[in-house]
């Protein structure tokens, strides 16, 4: 690669991490406890700074605090414009994740603004990827994602972030997986929506294991044990004539699958759509993401009158090789979606329609990884003083954490050997696609 592709590569991502939209920047008046002058990490990464009311612990997921959040201008690309100042509410997320010493939060703002080039919402994300010492996978995910062409992935810009003046390091803030129509694009169904056409969408579903629903959670079990929550409607506006519809609708969905029946009318392309079949198990073999295998972090939407859609894909820390706990999703090599999920065992095995469109679907995105190790290198580099600074805050290099298989001195180590498993998992996957 010579050096003028790396320097455009590089730009793009820089842009990709920095750029901002042309908006004009909340004017809500909110007083933090502390200084908005307070000296922040210079990384070339903009800084977000939020202030609970009283300098209050984010203790919980379940409870939102009042705060003060301001984004700021600290990257290499000046923003100018399409920052935020304003109050927000503030609480936990993540399931193993919130365990961990670097903590993700969700973010509500007090009124639907753009952040950081991206559609204006009130709901975001903060993602610490703590156990992912790349800092990268779910960006390299998301990038393959895009190219895979799923209807909607979620935008995520890498910050530096500050809670109460504490400098937490390096997170991703983006946009939460729910139904708007700069998200997931289906009809927002209300309470009256229970006959046809108005019953049959929309809906966003997201399998996820059993344990971890509670009694304020709407879900159903299908007859092969998958458990589906609903997304939307909201579990405390679902009607019952929505719930009894749409579990139907999936057990008969789901049945269809694991028969392998490919026939166009009776079959299961008469309930989802093979083409989003297709680019969530190229997405997630690629990168043998071990919740995907029909466990956790799973979603479906369907629109109005319309199938189901895999997607919008989520959740990747734990994914390529950055697991110890389950042999098939460590290695590069080998089949992971195929051995460990019944739809695709079904799918890939027994209909050769299916196979034959992940085959012919792979090939032409093999040569859009053309520039993999660019991509990988060019957030290397995009990233590099901000990793310096979020390992300072947390000195976890060449120490273990939950779940590493690797685990690397430095970050270079880190960035070297997922570069190599990339590699080799590409490598592999042309090789033995087709038998």
């Amino acid at each position: 690669m010579n050096w003028h592709h790396l320097k455009t590569q590089i730009a793009a991502t820089l842009l990709l991490l920095s750029a901002a939209v042309g908006a004009s920047a909340q004017t809500t008046a909110c007083a933090p406890t502390a200084s908005v002058n307070l000296p922040v990490v210079n990384t070339g990464l903009p800084v977000v700074q939020i202030w609970t009311t009283n300098a209050a612990p984010v203790v919980d997921k379940d409870n939102y605090l009042t705060a003060c959040l301001r984004i700021r201008d600290g990257s290499v690309l000046r923003y100018g414009q399409g920052l935020y100042h304003g109050t927000i509410k503030i609480k936990g997320r993540g399931n193993t994740t919130w365990n961990m010493p670097k903590k993700s939060y969700r973010l509500k703002l007090d009124a639907a603004s753009p952040v950081l080039d991206m559609p204006a919402h009130k709901d975001w994300v903060l993602l610490a990827n703590y156990a992912d010492k790349s800092l990268m996978r779910t960006a390299l995910a998301m990038e393959f994602s895009r190219r895979l062409g799923f209807p909607w992935t979620p935008r995520l810009r890498f910050a530096e972030v500050y809670l109460n003046d504490e400098f937490l390091g390096n997170y991703q803030l983006g946009e939460k997986i729910e139904v708007a129509p700069s998200r997931v694009a289906v009809t927002a169904m209300s309470s009256t929506d229970n006959a046809a056409p108005a019953v049959t969408g929309g809906y966003l579903l997201e399998v996820d294991y059993l344990d971890r629903l509670t009694p304020d959670d709407r879900w159903f079990t299908t007859t092969a044990g998958l458990s589906y929550a609903l997304q939307s409607p909201a579990a405390d506006k679902v009607t019952t004539e929505q719930m009894g519809y749409v579990s139907q609708y999936v057990q008969q969905m789901e049945s269809a699958i694991l028969a392998a029946d490919g026939n166009a009318t009776t079959g299961y392309p008469a309930y989802i759509e093979r083409t989003s079949l297709v680019r969530y198990y190229i997405l997630q073999e690629l990168l043998k993401n071990k919740d995907a295998a029909m466990g956790s972090s799973v979603f479906l939407h369907k629109q109005r009158g319309g199938k189901f859609v895999m997607g919008p894909p989520w959740d990747f820390d734990i994914s390529a090789g950055n697991i110890d706990f389950y042999p098939d999703a460590m290695g590069p090599t080998g089949w992971y979606l195929m051995n460990n999920a019944a739809w695709f065992d079904a799918l890939m095995r027994r209909d050769p329609t299916f196979k034959a469109a992940v085959v012919t679907r792979w090939r032409s995105f093999r040569w859009q990884l053309w520039d993999l190790n660019l991509l990988v290198e060019s957030y290397a580099l995009a990233l590099n003083a901000s990793q310096k600074a979020n390992f300072q805050r947390w000195p976890i290099l060449g120490s273990y954490v939950w779940p590493n298989q690797y685990v690397g001195a430095t970050y270079r180590d880190e960035v070297n050997w997922l570069k190599n498993w990339l590699n080799t998992r590409v490598a592999w996957i042309d090789a033995n696609v087709a038998r």
